[in-house]
């Protein structure tokens, strides 16, 4: 079994190193961190990597294009946004198609 703060250090270590040889930073991941610590099932691993994720606002992809914080953030509440303004849309289109029944 693996700890909380055993999970954070291998997710902080493999999220610190710098691109390959291929220019692709390691994604910090259940499989990745399980690697890194030698040991450990998925699941003692996944809910603490899960909070660590959400704690430190993980965003890989985001974070693999290094872009500069401020953009980065506007960049992720600009598609948060995008995305409840479709949910909206589709929900407004099929309330219309039922009330047209």
């Amino acid at each position: 079994m693996v700890g909380r703060n055993e999970v954070w250090n291998a997710a902080a270590r493999i999220r610190a190193r710098p691109p390959g040889q291929d220019g692709w930073k390691e994604r910090v991941s259940v499989r990745s961190v399980r690697k890194e610590l030698g040991k450990g099932s998925f699941s003692d691993i996944a809910r603490p990597l899960f909070n660590w994720k959400r704690v430190e606002k993980y965003q890989p992809i985001i974070e693999e294009a290094a872009l500069p914080d401020a953009f980065a953030t506007r960049l992720a509440t600009l598609g948060r946004e995008m995305l409840e303004q479709a949910r909206i849309e589709v929900t407004r289109e099929r309330l219309a198609e039922y009330a047209a029944r």
